[in-house]
């Protein structure tokens, strides 16, 4: 993570021109989990995103669980100044199926109706050691 700096000013300008983006992220236990996302990302005051897009596991090795968007909601990507989230759920408050705070080194996953998905990461709440981001 220290390669190119940790962020939301670095991601931003890293991947500003990128149509899509595959997330890679380990936590402390080791867990392997991210996403694939179709659209730019751009801080805004609500969701963007499309229904290609998904998240994915590997907590049981190299096993690796897809979790595809239901049609169930629109919340695929979300990016403002203190934040990126994918697969919202505004059901009992604002969860997303993967989130990473400013610092891209806290997160949070949590079941979600967008993704009908499982927490992704060993905890509900994790540190994030190791962070890949591909653009393309």
């Amino acid at each position: 993570m220290s390669e190119n700096g940790i962020s939301m000013i670095t991601f931003s300008e890293r991947i500003k021109r990128e149509e899509a983006t595959l997330i890679l992220c380990v936590d402390e236990y080791g867990y392997k989990f991210g996403t694939l996302q179709f659209e730019d990302w751009m801080p805004r005051k609500k969701f963007f995103g499309t229904g290609e897009s998904f998240v994915f596991s590997f907590k049981t090795g190299d096993e690796v669980n897809v979790y595809n968007g239901t049609g169930k909601n629109q919340m695929y990507q979300y990016m403002d100044s203190t934040c990126i989230g994918v697969g919202g759920d505004a059901t009992g408050g604002s969860r997303f199926a993967f989130y990473l705070g400013d610092d891209f080194y806290r997160g949070s996953s949590t079941k979600t109706r967008c993704y009908d998905n499982e927490v992704l990461s060993h905890n509900s709440d994790f540190l994030c050691t190791e962070l890949e981001i591909w653009g393309f």
